[in-house]
């Protein structure tokens, strides 16, 4: 079953087209309940036949170590942008972790994932609509991946006179006991 899922009013050709209700309001549904968020499928189903804005909350694979600890913290993401209006979409970038790989051939791959990384993530926005995103901060190399992927995503936005795509990056939260110097503060 597909449904026109936005409205019209952006003019923007990746918005506007029809898409699978079907696929899409479950996906929703589950990524809100993991969240604590009760079934909301009308909601859904309103916002996205409104135009709210799509956000991927994107962390690091459950194997990447920076990303321990940041469960809860996603899941507060997720339910702020349900509270504010959004539609939140939980996005995990899974990449091998260099520190984990040393003293393995594994280790000769850290640069290449973070092409991988950029690559997976500008199609993954470009292929799911997103408007919008929130990185939660893994390795250095995803960093960087994502951060690509997001600026190559928004100027294929500006080349089809799109909206304009926004994100935010929040820091890992490995290395809790590691405090920054008053000087660097």
């Amino acid at each position: 079953h597909f449904v026109r899922m936005h409205s019209n009013k952006f003019r923007d050709p990746l918005i506007s087209r029809a898409q699978p209700v079907t696929i899409v309001v479950p996906l929703v549904d589950e990524t809100l309940r993991m969240a604590g968020v009760p079934s909301a499928r009308e909601q859904i189903l309103d916002r996205f036949m409104n135009g709210h804005p799509r956000l991927a909350v994107v962390h690091g694979g459950d194997d990447h170590p920076p990303n321990v600890g940041s469960k809860e913290t996603i899941r507060r993401i997720i339910r702020q942008i349900w509270a504010n209006g959004g539609i939140p979409f939980e996005v995990s970038q899974s990449a091998p972790c260099e520190e984990l790989s040393y003293g393995t051939e594994g280790m000769n791959y850290a640069l290449l994932t973070r092409n991988f990384c950029t690559a997976a993530l500008a199609a993954h926005i470009e292929a799911h609509g997103y408007d919008g995103a929130v990185v939660f901060g893994v390795c250095d190399k995803m960093m960087v991946g994502c951060l690509r992927a997001l600026i190559e995503a928004d100027l294929a936005h500006q080349r089809r006179k799109a909206r304009p795509l926004f994100a935010i990056f929040i820091p890992s939260l490995i290395g809790r006991e590691t405090f920054i110097a008053d000087e660097d503060r």
